[in-house]
């Protein structure tokens, strides 16, 4: 699809008159109304009446951009630059109104929504479920984060601090009886699903004492540029606001628990699964649920790369969700606390930051990153050394969870996702 450049003179008799412009407006809406409802699926009018006939000013009919480009025809003949302009800001904003949020059934059979190939930020995330009219008890809260809290907010989520993880560890969370299977077998087998399931085994990442300390001296750097940090004035105060089940030493999935390194994972993926090649990290999905926002990273094999094309390689953005650098995964967390007991206090005079208590505390939607890493059907399991397999291993206490459900990822072990 190619842009018909629009012929502009200085010569008033080359310039559309007032009822031209208006009919050429209102072309453009129609069609902008067709090149909409072709682009989120809608059938097509099987009536030529349904669109224009052509003539001068109108539109072509649409045609589907490749996925290399997209450029957006313009009205042709002698148009006025203000109206093209005006084209262009229409068809925009139509298009970013088409909602990307998708519902289905997970393998317990309950609701969940996702958006495919993005990892979307919290206020993204909002507007995408306001558009599929999802109701939510807690995502849609005043945050003072990003919003004005006036006396209309009756309940808003205060002030807290959005800190930047860098961990180099993975858990793999499971039940006693899926621990058997992987005793027996010496690994962690995919899951043996439907056939239109991706076979995939589901890591997180896991967030300890030192990773929460690390962060909060990152932030009190961005926070206080130029200033030293290590002041023994300085209270810790972000492991308050640590209060999601993304750094609970409990469980929501099982009680024991696998904690390897994130190289060491990888070095056995791409040995065992990849042929010796290095893996390549997706874009997978955002996925909401009652209270958690889960942002999925997809690692697979070189070998697949056509198969999972459309979703973005993980790429090293500054303003990422999260990205993998160094070894590590960089984890900018948007809501780490799920129960908001506190409250940020920054302090400009000294140079401080504190949890300071709230009366009433809030409960709000809280995010973690999980790693799903594929397993072809023709392999069989990701294999770390069976003593090391062991030496991993600790027993935890599972997380009281009122109202939940349970969604199995392979047939020897499952998460537990808040319903």
């Amino acid at each position: 699809m190619r842009i018909k450049s629009a012929q502009f003179s200085p010569d008033p008799r080359n310039c559309p008159n007032a009822d031209e412009e208006k009919l050429g407006k209102r072309r453009g809406v129609d069609w902008i109304q067709q090149f909409t409802d072709w682009l989120s699926g809608s059938p097509e009018p099987d009536s030529s009446s349904a669109r224009p006939t052509q003539s001068h000013g109108d539109l072509p009919d649409p045609v589907r951009p490749s996925a290399a480009s997209f450029q957006f025809p313009l009205c042709c003949g002698h148009v006025r630059a203000d109206v093209t302009h005006w084209f262009l800001s229409e068809l925009q904003q139509k298009m970013s109104k088409q909602c990307t949020i998708q519902k289905r059934k997970n393998r317990r059979q309950y609701d969940e929504h996702f958006v495919e190939s993005r990892h979307l930020k919290l206020e993204d995330l909002k507007a995408e479920a306001e558009r599929f009219n999802l109701k939510s008890k807690y995502l849609y809260k005043g945050n003072a984060n990003t919003t004005e809290i006036t006396a209309e907010h009756t309940y808003f989520i205060p002030k807290y601090p959005e800190p930047e993880f860098h961990v180099s560890l993975l858990k793999h969370e499971t039940t006693g009886s899926a621990l058997r299977w992987i005793r027996k077998d010496e690994g962690f087998k995919h899951p043996n699903g439907e056939e239109e399931e991706e076979p995939l085994i589901w890591w997180s990442l896991a967030v300890g004492p030192e990773e929460i300390n690390d962060a909060e001296m990152r932030l009190r750097e961005k926070t206080f540029p130029g200033v030293k940090v290590e002041d023994p004035e300085q209270e810790r105060f972000l492991w308050k606001f640590a209060t999601s089940p993304a750094f609970l030493e409990t469980s929501r999935l099982g009680s024991f628990r696998f904690t390897f390194p994130l190289e060491e994972v990888l070095t056995a993926y791409r040995d065992q699964i990849c042929s010796g090649a290095e893996p390549v990290m997706r874009v997978y999905e955002t996925v909401l649920y009652k209270k958690e926002v889960m942002y999925a990273v997809l690692v697979h094999s070189p070998d697949f790369n056509e198969k999972f094309s459309k979703y973005p390689l993980l790429e090293d953005d500054p303003n990422a969700i999260c990205v993998y650098r160094d070894g590590r995964f960089i984890w900018r967390s948007e809501a780490m606390c799920e129960t908001h007991w506190y409250e940020l206090n920054i302090m400009e005079d000294t140079n401080q930051m504190e949890a300071r208590r709230v009366l009433n505390h809030q409960f709000y939607v809280w995010d973690h990153v999980a790693v799903a890493l594929h397993v072809d059907d023709t392999e069989d399991q990701t294999e770390p050394d069976i003593q090391n397999l062991l030496n991993e291993l600790q027993e935890v206490l599972p997380d009281k969870v009122g109202n939940r459900h349970q969604v199995f990822n392979n047939n020897l072990a499952h998460r537990d996702l808040a319903s």
